[in-house]
């Protein structure tokens, strides 16, 4: 008698099956292993670099004014304390940002849906950045009826306009105008922040519009920036099922859109 047992057709099919799921699974957990690699690599390389340079102007320009307070040089120590308080700004805006996204990426941040006024939501996002404006002379116009609301998370959509004004900004030449403004399509709202900047190349909008490729450029007065508040309005406007888009020329300034549900 052979001591091989025998396994009807039908079982081997249904081990076939299962060993078919356990493939799927671990191809699914390698996946999402190297996914994860990638975002760590990043983070590492922002840190290693973006990070540090602001702390080593910190440190230098700190002493400087150390050295210049001694001598009772008031007109180089302001230079001095001028540079700090920019690189601080920096060191503090690219915090958030990696805090945030470290969040998104971990699935710290849940959705939490409300009704939230689109005319609030701007206004408070507008008041962040009006230091950041004022010193490039730049006018943020708005335009958004008082009634106009949408379906989201409040915190998130904060997050979202600050960064996307922001860059705005950043893009803008001097003494120039960006525009908001926000307005129903179908059963959705649109908001639109449209500048008169630089622009950007038609290439470049797909890099930043892919979630795998980290783009940045230098503002119009040499601001600096990693791709990282462009990647956090994505992550964070799919969360709140709505779709960045871009639209932009170089030389004669972008829009970008997004849309949320109307609540």
């Amino acid at each position: 008698m052979s001591r091989y047992r025998f396994i009807p057709h039908k079982e081997n099919f249904f081990i076939i099956l299962e060993l078919r799921d356990v493939n799927e699974k671990l191809t699914q957990y390698s996946n999402e292993l190297k996914n994860l690699n990638s975002e760590k690599d990043f983070l590492l390389s922002v840190i290693a670099h973006d990070l540090k340079n602001p702390f080593a102007i910190i440190v230098a320009f700190a002493e400087l004014a150390l050295e210049e307070l001694k001598k009772t040089s008031l007109i180089k120590t302001k230079e001095y304390v001028q540079t700090i308080d920019s690189a601080a700004q920096d060191a503090c805006n690219l915090l958030e940002d990696l805090l945030e996204w470290s969040l998104i990426k971990t699935d710290k941040i849940k959705y939490k849906s409300k009704a939230v006024n689109i005319q609030n939501l701007i206004a408070g996002s507008t008041g962040v950045t009006q230091a950041q404006a004022k010193k490039k002379g730049i006018h943020l116009v708005t335009d958004i009826a008082t009634d106009c609301q949408a379906k989201g998370d409040q915190l998130m959509l904060e997050t979202v306009m600050r960064n996307l004004i922001s860059n705005a900004i950043k893009f803008s030449h001097k003494n120039s105008e960006i525009y908001i403004t926000a307005q129903e399509v179908g059963d959705e709202l649109e908001i639109s922040i449209k500048d008169t900047g630089t622009g950007i190349e038609n290439e470049n909008i797909q890099k930043i519009l892919q979630d795998k490729i980290y783009f940045s450029s230098m503002g119009t007065e040499n601001e600096k920036g990693t791709g990282l508040g462009l990647k956090l309005c994505l992550e964070l406007i799919k969360k709140n099922n709505g779709k960045l888009s871009i639209e932009s020329e170089s030389g004669k300034g972008s829009i970008f859109k997004f849309t949320l549900p109307k609540y």
